[in-house]
């Protein structure tokens, strides 16, 4: 029988960290809400959150002496605008989502990629091993409730080594760019040297545990 060790659920604002967290709980699998204990520790130590307001430079409790997350919200939008930070591509999208309405709503996913989501790289994923797969690959999944396929937006930055000349290939003629580890920088150096729209490159995966991306 094969046993899991520590499993991470992470996500931004309405992804489905709770509705997951439920139904792995359903299935006998103990939980650590990290959110419910977080607000726990907002509701049982008011000094908690006077040292939070001092760091905002706000105060953070409401009428009934708790947390105002309103108020916690528009402290960390006020720092974000002082200092230039902006929000993720996905935070915006999913409070795009969140304040439509159900009549405002296309009647397929489809629908929804085409209308309402403001991305070029939008995929529809249609079994439980492809969204697994994307979302292990550091894309970004949207699962609606009513809806029969997941949404996959690859908002992905990629770290990686400077494009430089190999160090045990040398060349005195010829191309002095040599391949990294991520894939779609190999991509485009081979696009960038062959302009031509014969070039056709098909992305597919090897291997049945580290799904290796490959180029053909």
């Amino acid at each position: 029988m094969r046993r899991w060790g520590t499993i991470l659920i992470c996500g931004g604002i309405g992804s489905g960290k709770s509705e997951l967290s439920r139904y792995l709980a359903s299935k006998g699998v103990a939980v650590y809400d990290s959110d419910s204990r977080t607000r726990a520790l907002y509701d049982n130590d008011p000094g908690l959150v006077e040292r939070l307001g001092e760091s905002l430079g706000t105060s953070l409790l409401g009428p009934d002496g708790k947390l105002d997350r309103k108020a916690v919200a528009a402290g960390i939008k006020e720092i974000c605008d002082k200092y230039g930070f902006d929000l993720d591509p996905e935070q915006k999208i999913l409070q795009y989502l969140m304040d439509l309405k159900a009549e405002d709503m296309p009647e397929d996913m489809h629908g929804i990629s085409k209308k309402l989501i403001p991305y070029v790289e939008v995929d529809l994923g249609k079994t439980w091993d492809q969204l697994v797969q994307s979302l292990l690959s550091g894309q970004f999944l949207i699962l609606i409730d009513g809806y029969d396929t997941g949404l996959l937006i690859d908002s992905r930055t990629y770290p990686a080594r400077d494009v430089s000349e190999p160090e045990k290939e040398k060349s005195l003629r010829g191309s002095k760019d040599g391949f990294v580890e991520t894939i779609i920088f190999n991509t485009a150096l081979i696009r960038r040297r062959i302009r031509s729209p014969l070039l056709r490159m098909e992305m597919m995966n090897a291997g049945t545990i580290s799904k290796t991306d490959i180029a053909i």
